[in-house]
């Protein structure tokens, strides 16, 4: 545009008309100024009114993006279809009444003044337990108390023999005296929480047809007693669980809830060598040498086989020389690495006078836990019931 009014004021120009020239030159430099701001400032303008629809349209559209679509049925289906699952939850602390489940098997439950721990449990058809067993000679100032190929001792026993398709259930417990300064007698229930097939639970109580062997009477400090809860349940459950509470025995005493047991989970590293020890003897009285033996250190079962001691065991309780032991104490137990030494004390009574008995049995830690020491003298009566075929 600036071009076209240079040529304009160039066809204004004649020779010899300079004053007409000088004016035209300045004035029309004035217009010039003066529609060329003006050009300037509609230029603007246009570019403004050109942009702002577009700008206007882009605004309006993103208001229409951002304002919420009408909800349809389809609509809501792919929007949750479109949300994260939801993160499964930490199941809850399996609970037993108002008592969560404290520990599994072979871990220790803390009473109010004692310590309690499931050893082991088992499930048989047939129950059995020497309470007593009387040696008497048959035979006395001529007069023979009975046949000669009797066995020489009279065995007073707990026994008794599930019915059809139904079974008994063993569990072995410590209870160890460790808060009380004076001895103590808690009475102590149970019970037994199985699945069955169609994988429901089912709770069941101590039974009454078969007596627990021992009693929890008069622990002194520190000391420790075995005992038995027994169910009779039908064959085809499992368990799973055992709730223990501390009966009310005095008008003093308050009942307690002790713990629950996880019984499909166990501890091996959990009980001490005392208590393995008393486990085994428990086991003689129940002539249940399989188990006797599965409490051996490896060790001692590296020497002798489980067939030669349970061979010799069975022919020991023929002929009246089994092992029973009705009454135990530990008075001490000195642990040195895997090493331990456990005192023992035993009593028990022939021909109406009682006796005690004390020595020494070792202990080993092995990959199952604490686990017993022949003693020499086994080895011996094992090598040549092997041999020879009789007891030495």
């Amino acid at each position: 545009m600036r071009v076209h009014m240079r040529r304009g004021m160039e066809q204004l120009y004649r020779p010899g008309d300079k004053e007409v020239i000088r004016h035209i030159a300045w004035g029309g430099s004035m217009a010039f100024r003066a529609l060329l701001v003006l050009v300037t400032f509609a230029v603007m303008y246009g570019c403004e009114q050109a942009s702002s629809p577009v700008e206007q349209q882009e605004k309006q559209a993103g208001v229409e993006e951002e304002k919420p679509k009408e909800p349809t049925p389809q609509r809501m289906e792919e929007a949750k279809a479109k949300e994260p699952a939801p993160q499964p939850k930490e199941p809850a602390q399996p609970v037993v009444g108002n008592i969560p489940i404290a520990v599994i098997v072979r871990e220790n439950v803390e009473g109010s003044s004692f310590d309690l721990r499931v050893l082991d449990y088992f499930s048989a058809d047939h129950y059995y337990y020497a309470i007593d067993r009387n040696v008497k000679i048959r035979c006395a100032r001529g007069v023979c108390l009975g046949p000669a190929e009797d066995p020489p001792y009279i065995d007073v026993a707990e026994e008794a023999s599930s019915k059809a398709r139904r079974k008994f259930v063993v569990v072995n417990y410590s209870v160890t005296n460790t808060r009380s300064p004076q001895t103590i007698e808690p009475v102590l229930s149970a019970q037994l929480h199985v699945k069955g097939a169609d994988r429901k639970t089912q709770v069941y109580q101590q039974t009454a047809d078969v007596r627990p062997p021992h009693n929890l009477e008069d622990i002194p400090p520190h000391g420790l007693r075995l005992a038995q809860f027994i169910f009779d349940v039908p064959k085809e459950v499992e368990p799973v669980l055992l709730a223990v509470a501390k009966e009310a025995t005095k008008a003093t005493d308050s009942a307690e809830e002790v713990g629950v047991v996880d019984l499909r989970q166990s501890d091996p590293q959990g009980p001490s060598p005392e208590e393995i020890l008393a486990l085994q003897y428990e086991y003689f009285n129940m002539a249940d040498y399989e188990r006797v033996y599965d409490l051996y250190a490896q060790e001692s079962k590296n020497l002798v086989s489980e067939q030669v001691y349970v061979g010799l065991q069975r022919q020991a309780e023929k002929e009246g020389g089994g092992n029973f032991i009705p009454s135990y104490s530990f008075p001490s137990v000195e642990i040195e690495g895997d090493r331990a030494t456990v005192q023992v004390m035993t009593y028990s009574e022939a021909e109406g006078e009682g006796q005690h008995h004390a020595h020494r049995v070792e202990a080993v830690l092995d990959d199952e836990g604490w686990r017993i020491v022949m003693e020499d003298g086994l080895y011996i009566i094992a090598k040549c019931w092997e041999n020879l075929g009789r007891l030495c």
